[in-house]
């Protein structure tokens, strides 16, 4: 995790391993937007805010199940 004044800012590897998820899963989401992500020279990057808002909305999607 890097900082940079009050932001949080998370590698792919770091927030695979959050999500218990592969980095190409986490790039394919930052690439279809399903998470705010940017890129910086050849590396992505995520807001702890981004990744708060992937969960809340990630909530909001999920069906109930039959």
């Amino acid at each position: 995790m890097k900082q940079f004044g009050d932001i949080k800012f998370y590698d792919v590897q770091e927030i695979a391993k959050i999500f218990d998820m592969t980095p190409q899963s986490i790039r394919k989401f930052f690439k279809e937007g399903r998470i705010k992500a940017r890129k910086f020279g050849t590396r992505w990057y995520v807001t702890e805010e981004a990744m708060r808002e992937y969960l809340l909305g990630h909530d909001n999607d999920s069906k109930p199940s039959k």
